[in-house]
């Protein structure tokens, strides 16, 4: 009789009894050429699209306020601020480059708060943001009641964009900025031609077209609410709205930002 037939219970006997699913080979993988069922992709929540076009919005929003009041200076925008500043630095314009280099100074300033509250507490950062951004638009809404819009009662708003710019999310998987949108007007225009190229789906563009989209709307807004009831007014709306937000990130359990 021919011994190789029994030489699997010789290696059993030499290294131990093992299990039949062990010995048994592996199934070669099989590629059927269909797509993923839409079960194996679960439509995003709603909430997911709203939350970072709220907050574009509100950007949107306030740096209307800003550019208004400030004679064409920005609150969030500030390649426009530099360009200003430099512009008035080489025409001798000083009130120009002190106005221009305090907002970008503040925003700067902003910017590093919210990173130091980021990298101290992350499970706390993105209430806490939101929260004190809230609290910035809202003292400038009292300052400007008590006395008026001036350049330096506007600056929390400066200070306050800043701070939002560490709240980047992100939007049907595309990365997107809260607070401006020419990096998101390249990425729109790259991805619009990848689209028409066949080499990619409308998840190319459409996100960062519904970004941009969201801080005209809420820039529009802000430039019709100012004009129609006031800089007060106009500060305590987008005040409120992050407020909202911050307690409603407080409640489901402080999700620290992406």
């Amino acid at each position: 009789m021919n011994s190789d037939r029994f030489y699997p219970i010789k290696r059993l006997r030499r290294t131990g009894a093992r299990s039949d699913a062990q010995l048994a080979p592996a199934a070669p993988a099989r590629h059927t050429g269909c797509m993923p069922s839409r079960s194996s992709s679960p439509r995003p929540s709603p909430r997911l699209f709203a939350l970072p076009l709220l907050l574009i919005a509100v950007a949107g929003f306030v740096d209307a306020l800003g550019y208004l009041s400030l004679s064409g200076l920005f609150v969030s925008f500030m390649s426009g601020n530099t360009t200003q500043f430099a512009a008035s630095l080489a025409g001798g314009n000083v009130t120009g480059v002190a106005a221009a280099g305090l907002l970008i100074c503040c925003f700067v300033l902003g910017v590093a708060a919210g990173t130091a509250m980021v990298e101290a507490s992350p499970r706390w950062s993105y209430a806490a943001i939101l929260g004190l951004e809230a609290l910035l638009l809202a003292g400038a809404a009292v300052a400007v009641a008590v006395d008026g819009v001036s350049e330096l009662r506007l600056l929390p708003l400066a200070f306050a964009m800043g701070l939002q710019n560490n709240l980047r999310r992100t939007l049907a998987g595309a990365r997107i900025g809260s607070t401006f949108v020419t990096g998101t007007l390249v990425t729109l225009g790259q991805g619009l031609a990848r689209h028409l190229l066949g080499r990619a789906g409308i998840g190319a563009w459409l996100p960062h077209a519904m970004a941009w989209l969201a801080l005209a709307l809420g820039a529009a807004l802000g430039a019709a609410i100012l004009l129609a009831a006031g800089m007060v007014l106009a500060l305590a709306g987008p005040a409120a709205v992050l407020a909202l937000i911050a307690c409603h990130q407080l409640r489901r359990g402080l999700v620290s930002p992406p």
